[in-house]
């Protein structure tokens, strides 16, 4: 799982979920301690990488269980 900071919020992107990779894009925001959801990722990834890029979170590479 990825986890980059951008606007005072923590974000879990994508991992493992068994075999298999997750779509899945949290934020936590820690002034609040309270979980939000975010739009999924395009696609199944794991083993990606994110930044922060002017205060937004922007994923990197991956691994996609089809290859």
């Amino acid at each position: 799982m990825a986890n980059p900071v951008a606007g005072g919020v923590i974000y879990g992107i994508g991992g493992l979920t068994g075999d298999t990779g997750t779509a899945k894009v949290e934020g936590f925001e820690p002034a609040s301690r309270s979980w939000k959801e975010e739009p999924d990722l395009p696609l199944p990834l794991h083993h990606a990488m994110a930044v922060t890029f002017q205060d937004n979170p922007v994923v990197l590479g991956g691994w996609t269980a089809e290859g």
